[in-house]
């Protein structure tokens, strides 16, 4: 919990408040403006600054309190982390659900607590496939097999070594997260053959693919 809030407050602090520094720069660039025209390109791009700030922030609402995850359930939610992590333009992500998660109404037998730790879990894999993979294309599955809810985040990128000491939130969150909620996290990696993250977790028994 203590590494979570850590990550947000640097979230906030090397973006948003970056960003609004960066406005409050060009504001006071316009006031000293002796040509109009060079104060008003000033104010321009202050007002485009709060509109991608607006943006961010807004990004930022949705990945602390995933309100998909609680109207439209699991699939839902993960597809619109899928959708952002596109919207990025960096990778092109396939989303594939089936087997019954893709249904809101269906019970898997699997907690709120659960499913936002799920949830947690892929958000952070499409982050690290986002800003660390290099990758030009990822997949995203969520399928049922053998009595468990599967979830597969996978990337062509540049690999790592999941063995490696991590220094940050990362590949640590997650395993822990797949420890509290009695799951299995695999993550299978080289140098230049793209990453594998699976997470397999145990659904309520007599739910099917």
């Amino acid at each position: 919990s203590e590494r979570e809030r850590a990550h947000w407050a640097r979230e906030l602090h090397d973006q948003t408040l970056q960003e609004m520094a960066t406005v409050k720069l060009l504001l006071g660039m316009a006031v000293r403006a002796d040509d109009d025209a060079v104060r008003d390109d000033l104010l321009v791009q202050a007002r485009d600054q709060i509109d991608e700030s607006a943006t961010d922030l807004r990004r930022l609402v949705a990945e602390l309190r995933p309100a998909m995850l609680e109207h439209d359930g699991l699939c839902s939610a993960i597809e619109s982390l899928a959708n952002r992590t596109a919207s990025l333009g960096r990778v092109d992500v396939i989303f594939r659900c089936e087997g019954g998660v893709d249904d809101p109404r269906s019970d898997l037998g699997l907690s709120s607590d659960v499913e936002a730790m799920v949830y947690r879990i892929a958000q952070e894999a499409l982050t690290n496939v986002a800003h660390h993979s290099q990758a030009r294309t990822a997949q995203v599955e969520l399928t049922i097999a053998d009595g468990r809810l599967v979830v597969q985040v996978s990337d062509d990128g540049v690999g790592f070594d999941p063995d490696a000491r991590q220094d940050g939130f990362g590949l640590i969150g997650m395993r822990e997260r797949a420890d509290l909620m009695g799951g299995d996290l695999r993550v299978e990696s080289r140098s230049g053959g793209g990453t594998l993250v699976t997470l397999a977790v145990p659904i309520e028994e007599g739910v099917t693919a």
